[in-house]
């Protein structure tokens, strides 16, 4: 008798349209509501960065100014050597440009 009342009951599933559940899947509608989302949490984001940035130097002499000078000086070597030095800034124009756009990609996923 249970497999006649499931029988039954997957044949009523069937006959019922499917209906779209959660978020926009497609590529400019779901970016659009993800970003909404984002915006609409703002003041939440910027108290749990807060919050982790001060966690996280909270025992440095230089403390969050680190976080900054850090990449600023990465950037001049890189410059120098690889780009003066190798002559790589040659063949790529706005090579400092290149060179920041690419560490800060590389410590944003690394960190």
């Amino acid at each position: 008798m249970s497999g006649s009342s499931t029988e039954r009951r997957f044949e009523r599933l069937s006959q019922q349209p499917l209906t779209r559940v959660g978020a926009d899947t497609r590529f400019f509608a779901g970016t659009i509501s993800s970003l909404r989302g984002i915006l609409s949490q703002r003041q939440l984001i910027g108290l749990v960065v807060k919050r982790e940035l001060r966690t996280k130097y909270k025992g440095s002499a230089t403390g969050i100014l680190w976080s900054l000078a850090r990449p600023l000086a990465m950037l001049i070597i890189y410059y120098l050597f690889v780009g003066q030095i190798l002559g790589a800034a040659r063949a790529i124009p706005s090579f400092a440009a290149f060179m920041f756009t690419g560490y800060a990609t590389w410590t944003l996923f690394s960190e």
